[in-house]
């Protein structure tokens, strides 16, 4: 999937939410990260390598929690396929190192489709974090293949993170691994999502974690949507929030 960096820098934003108690501000702190691509070591230059990573989490953990906040550690996808160092251990070192940073999820990037789908499953198991995608479909179940979102608890605040994936992973990935697979519309599937989420969990926050690739015009992207396209096309105000991939 084309992106305009290799890897992102870790963005940083701050954000308040009404709950419970009347005229209570809660304060949280979200950082996320996309498209490392098995960059967990430095590499020769000094660039890249989660041990970094984890210093600039820890330093902003401890600041935000100094002021009476809470930390939001997400990831956009794209984990996998990068550097021999990890694609010979199926990403291993990477899921490792992520949960020694307390991520609290993934989104399945299109790259995590490039190896069958039993070594997803296995990086699954290694992470301590979900990996969430309320449009990639196993055709066997008819379920989604993963959690199509989780609810984390910060400060009493019940704040919902829905994951959504690119539908052009079906062109990009080896056909191979995907017969089981099928990739919905994710407006289409946000919509039903976010209507469930509002009747069943009532969350004070929603967050849109999603790798569909931000594309202005909708003819740069395959005809597929995009991060603009599902904003355009969801009610104003229906996520709070959107972290995503460029």
């Amino acid at each position: 999937m084309k992106k305009l960096f290799t890897v992102l820098p870790l963005v940083l934003a701050t954000s308040a939410a009404m709950a419970y108690e009347q005229d209570k501000t809660y304060q949280f702190t979200i950082l996320h990260t996309n498209d490392t691509h098995g960059h967990f070591w430095p590499n020769a230059k000094g660039e890249y390598g989660f041990p970094a990573h984890k210093t600039i989490v820890n330093r902003v953990k401890a600041e935000v929690e100094q002021k009476g906040g809470s930390l939001v550690l997400l990831n956009a996808g794209d984990f996998n396929t990068g550097v021999p160092e990890s694609d010979m251990q199926t990403a291993e070192p990477d899921i490792k190192a992520m949960n020694a940073m307390g991520y609290e999820a993934t989104v399945l990037g299109n790259h995590e489709f490039d190896n069958p789908l039993q070594i997803l499953d296995m990086q699954e198991k290694w992470a301590s974090f979900p990996f969430l995608s309320a449009n990639v479909i196993n055709t066997k179940t008819g379920k989604t293949l993963v959690k199509p979102y989780t609810i984390l608890n910060k400060q009493d605040l019940k704040i919902a993170v829905v994951g959504l994936s690119t539908e052009d992973t079906a062109k990009l990935d080896n056909p191979e691994y995907l017969h089981n697979v099928k990739f919905e519309d994710p407006t289409t599937v946000a919509k039903a999502t976010l209507k469930e989420l509002n009747e069943k969990v009532k969350p004070d926050v929603k967050i849109a974690l999603t790798h569909m690739g931000y594309y202005y015009d909708a003819k740069h992207s395959s005809n597929a949507p995009g991060d603009v396209s599902l904003a355009r096309n969801l009610n104003k105000g229906a996520f709070d929030y959107r972290w995503s991939h460029p």
